[in-house]
């Protein structure tokens, strides 16, 4: 790229935060040849950790830690505060956020109260109307988050229940106390990932029966909290001495009666408002015969198709004002079940690298065929063989779990190697730092070994370390006192041979001390 470059990044959550720094990092920002400006359309920085009274702008509970162990969730650039608890709450982490914004010094390029009402590509640029003000860009990075727009399923009779106000989604639960629930009242939790197992381990802890509607059955044991299949009928609700309750049926055909409320942990919708025809269709495309969809799809469980879970892959030819170049948009933050920080600094470095130099970096033909192949990795069997046939019948539901799952890393470190593939991407032919966090514990690679090793563990990690907090705040304090006080490589690795005393004392105790 030659000349001067502007460069719009749609929201200022921890992942747009990284894509901000990355630029800031880059030569060519230092040159004066990229020119970024952040839109957000809070009053702060924090994304999803920014609390709000509003369900649509943040869904953070009261009870919230992170689910996985801050070492690993950390940027690799800025690591949480020594002594910081190993799984921290969630004002820690907006804490954290603000530390990374002001260490870097990221607030002056950060646009507050700035909603993003439309883009359009016109005339070879992004245009991006803001508070009913146009800005033109020649990169777009979208980073807008996918927590705002809550799914609820397509269960009969669940509207009747949502009108009643006697179920209602987790986006908007803060604490048990909301719903006034007495002892012994019954809680339907529908929804087994790890919202819906805080929710149901919070409300337990107030003397109510919870029952967690959940395929497959989550690895949790919680006093208080049982199990259930999924959920095929809400029943009418009933009104009886000023207490409205309803049954459930499940997919066992047992029932549940007396059900006092209903949150359902059932997860978020992507959505990009801003993003329209042409650029962006709403629902699922049809299946691929010979070739990939010729537009990008919003399925509200992924986009489709993309190139590295980033780039749209367009299969047209130019056409008037809708034939944007896919190298100058880009979204990141789409992968789920991952440690999306770390996650974030690599796609915003693999983005930018495409965007200096598109033709080297990324290769329309090649990008298709890794789609095609995760396609079939996913168990999708509709792919044409060489003739040009079908090699099996595959109905529509079918395609469409196949992309309900496009963006979910399902395998342990799957999301590891993604991250090593974008490394080479965006790397340069140098050789490697062999003095860098890369080196830690191991051989070199992208994404250290220890990391790995922590983001496996998290598990027993997250038991363990609720076992301490059961002890008290001196217990806690003893295990992470000045735990990563030397900084850099050798606080990182402070906090692995912590992590790795706190299993092997946990694994030690008695089955009835866990």
């Amino acid at each position: 790229m030659h000349g001067t470059s502007t460069i719009c990044i749609i929201g200022a959550g921890p992942v747009g935060l990284a894509a901000l720094k990355v630029v800031l990092d880059s030569p060519q920002y230092k040159s004066g040849s990229w020119i970024p400006t952040v839109f957000e359309s809070r009053s702060d920085i924090g994304g999803v950790w920014l609390p709000s009274d509003t369900a649509t702008e943040s869904p953070l509970y009261d009870s919230l830690t992170t689910n996985i162990p801050h070492p690993v969730m950390a940027y690799s650039s800025f690591s949480f505060p020594p002594s910081t608890p190993l799984f921290p709450k969630a004002n820690v982490v907006l804490d954290y956020l603000h530390g990374y914004v002001d260490h870097f010094n990221l607030r002056p390029y950060i646009q507050f109260d700035s909603c993003v009402e439309c883009v359009e590509w016109e005339n070879s640029k992004w245009r991006v109307s803001v508070n009913s003000c146009a800005h033109l860009f020649d990169l777009l990075i979208v980073c807008n988050g996918h927590y705002r727009l809550p799914r609820y399923p397509s269960t009969p009779g669940l509207d009747t229940w949502l009108s009643s106000g006697l179920a209602t989604h987790s986006s908007s639960y803060r604490n048990p106390e909301a719903f006034k629930l007495r002892e012994g009242d019954t809680v339907l939790v529908v929804g087994g990932g790890p919202s819906g197992q805080d929710v149901a381990t919070d409300i337990a802890s107030r003397h109510v029966n919870v029952v967690l509607s959940a395929e497959p059955k989550p690895g949790i044991d919680v006093k208080g909290v049982t199990f259930a299949p999924r959920v095929v009928q809400f029943s009418p609700p009933t009104s009886t001495n000023s207490r409205t309750t309803g049954t459930v049926a499940f997919s066992d055909n047992t029932t549940l009666t007396s059900v006092s409320h209903c949150i359902l942990a059932t997860g978020y919708r992507f959505s990009f408002p801003f993003l329209q025809d042409p650029i962006l269709l709403s629902g699922f495309p049809p299946s691929p015969s010979n070739s990939l969809p010729s537009d990008l799809y919003n399925t509200t469980y992924s986009l489709f198709p993309l190139a590295r879970h980033i780039w749209p892959i367009p299969n047209h030819a130019p056409l008037s004002s809708s034939a944007y170049s896919p190298h100058t948009l880009a979204f990141l933050g789409l992968p789920i079940r991952t440690a999306p920080l770390p996650l974030a600094e690599s796609q915003a470095r693999a983005v930018l690298a495409v965007f200096e130099d598109p033709r080297r970096k990324l290769q329309l033909e090649k990008e298709s065929e890794q789609v095609w192949e995760r396609l079939d990795r996913l168990g999708w069997q509709g792919r044409p063989n060489h003739n040009g046939t079908e090699e099996a019948e595959i109905g529509a539901s079918q395609w469409e779990g196949t992309l309900k799952a496009y963006h979910r890393f399902e395998l342990a470190l799957e999301q590891f190697d993604y991250r090593d593939e974008l490394f080479e991407l965006f790397s340069s032919p140098s050789p490697p730092d062999l003095t860098s966090t890369s080196t830690l514990r191991g051989e070199y690679t992208t994404v250290p070994q220890w990391e790995k090793s922590l983001y496996l563990q998290k598990n027993i990690l997250r038991k363990a370390w609720r076992k301490v907090e059961s002890l008290g705040d001196e217990e806690v304090r003893r295990w992470v006192w000045g735990v990563g006080s030397k900084g850099g490589d050798e606080g990182k690795l402070e906090w692995v041979e912590m992590c790795e005393k706190l299993i092997e004392w946990y694994e030690g105790l008695e089955e009835s001390d866990r």
